[in-house]
């Protein structure tokens, strides 16, 4: 066990992480944006599906750079709870990844499920969600109806913004929307897997 888990040997400050973690939103939206402007015509094409994983792989990074800053600001507050390796990190954030990917080519509307519940396995270093939600289950709850909610939010914003402006820029705006929505989320699934179960009197 202890042996999958280690600690974080230095902590990002206050400000530096948010400066990471602001970085990691605003390059991601705009090399989303750059794509969509090279993208070809044809989707199926050699340069189409190189374009589609050069997408995931910028997506990928730049979910690792904020789950790195929350779980390392929640070992601050928390000095006794041991965080993930990066690789293992990354790892758990591609495998979430290729299942909301195949969620949302088989069944679309199962995505922001698939989000929610995708986001305590990742804080919670692999260990099952059920674990989480019996230390925490009133504030799990919460989470994970937050979350599922700020996906359908992106979601339905997205069409919305389509209707009027497309391409690049509607690419952009979804995309800085979505780390918005989605940085204050993760900070506070990382901080409620690293802080201990409720006491009872």
């Amino acid at each position: 066990m202890t042996g999958m888990l280690e600690r974080i040997p230095r902590t990002p400050t206050r400000g530096a992480g948010a400066v990471s973690v602001a970085a990691a939103i605003i390059v991601n939206a705009l090399v989303q944006a750059v794509l969509v402007v090279v993208a070809p015509a044809l989707p199926l094409t050699v340069g189409g599906i190189a374009l589609a994983v050069s997408s995931g792989v910028v997506i990928l990074v730049a979910a690792v750079a904020v789950w790195w800053v929350a779980l390392s600001r929640a070992r601050v507050a928390a000095t006794h709870v041991p965080v993930l390796r990066l690789g293992r990190l990354v790892a758990l954030i591609a495998v979430t990844g290729t299942v909301v990917v195949i969620g949302a080519v088989v069944f679309p509307p199962v995505v922001p499920v698939l989000v929610a519940l995708g986001c305590p396995v990742v804080a919670a270093g692999g260990a099952p969600v059920w674990a989480l939600l019996r230390r925490h289950p009133a504030r799990s709850i919460l989470l994970l109806l937050a979350t599922a909610l700020a996906v359908l939010l992106v979601w339905v914003g997205a069409l919305l913004v389509g209707l009027f402006i497309t391409g690049e820029v509607a690419s952009l705006l979804t995309w800085l929307v979505a780390g918005l929505l989605g940085a204050p989320l993760i900070r506070s699934w990382a901080r409620l897997a690293a802080s201990p179960p409720a006491s009872r009197s």
